[in-house]
């Protein structure tokens, strides 16, 4: 067993016979990994590059399907969740820059919900903002309005009115929940310094590590979702 791969011994017992009319020590048949890649959409291949975290990683399709999760049992629903055919997602929470839980940052966590316009992120994003960490700051991204996002699309003149616009922007000091929610959600412009504006959601790259907005790479590691406290 090596790098979770099991395959036949190296030099153990599990030899294969030597061809027939030859002399010499027994042939082995074993497996080793030569290369992983992620299959996406449209027969795409992002590549998985040891310590991918030194390098900007590839961006993924905002939408996962819910079944590609790791399932665990709690102890707690094991029984129930067993009885009812169900299985119980596993969750993993990081303490925030303000010492208090937050989501751990994984593509699934900011991934549609479905296929159906409500379910998907950019339409949650109208009713919620959403905070994200590095390991030294935190940042905003909040929905900004309807018809000032930048497009690169044909005809695009016509298509302005249609396009959510979102605003991404550093916290100037990081708050706990009680203080975000008293000085409302999204920010008030004096208690954040943007970065960039009138962003479409086509053009912010969920990738593996972090999120690249307007070619900047932000390596990620913690989220939280907080529903708007204003219009």
């Amino acid at each position: 067993m090596r790098h979770g791969i099991r395959s036949r011994a190296w030099g153990g017992e599990h030899r294969a016979p030597p061809p027939a009319g030859t002399v010499g020590p027994p042939r082995l048949c074993a497996f080793r990994v030569e290369k992983c890649v992620a299959a996406m959409a449209g027969n795409q291949l992002a590549a998985l590059e040891p310590e991918s975290w030194r390098e900007y990683s590839a961006a993924v399709a905002t939408f996962q399907l819910g079944a590609s999760e790791r399932n665990v049992h709690t102890r707690g629903s094991e029984h129930a969740a067993r009885r009812g055919g169900r299985f119980s997602s596993e969750v993993t929470l990081l303490y925030s820059l303000s010492n208090e839980p937050w989501l751990k940052y994984s593509v699934a966590a900011v991934a549609d919900r479905g296929l159906k316009r409500a379910a998907w992120t950019s339409a949650r994003m109208r009713r919620e903002a959403l905070f994200l960490e590095t390991r030294t700051e935190r940042f905003q991204l909040a929905w900004e309005g309807l018809g000032r996002a930048a497009s690169t699309k044909e005809g695009a003149e016509e298509q302005l009115a249609q396009l959510d616009a979102f605003t991404f922007a550093k916290c100037r000091s990081p708050m706990d929940l009680g203080a975000t929610l008293a000085a409302g959600v999204p920010l008030p412009p004096a208690l954040l310094q943007p970065l960039a504006r009138g962003v479409a959601w086509e053009t912010v790259r969920w990738g593996l590590t972090g999120v690249t907005v307007a070619g900047v790479h932000y390596p990620i590691i913690r989220i939280l979702f907080v529903a708007g406290t204003h219009q």
